[in-house]
């Protein structure tokens, strides 16, 4: 459903790749009638 990956400091989507130290990837996805919601860092 969404991917996105985020300022884990302040978790609003990366504009600048350089700026951000730390990042996390949010997802949620479908499988079935299950909606799974998940962030990692990365």
């Amino acid at each position: 459903e969404y991917f996105e990956i985020v300022n884990s400091e302040t978790l609003l989507p990366v504009q600048d790749w350089k700026e951000a130290k730390k990042l996390r990837a949010c997802m949620a996805v479908k499988v079935g009638s299950v909606r799974l919601i998940d962030n990692v860092p990365i």
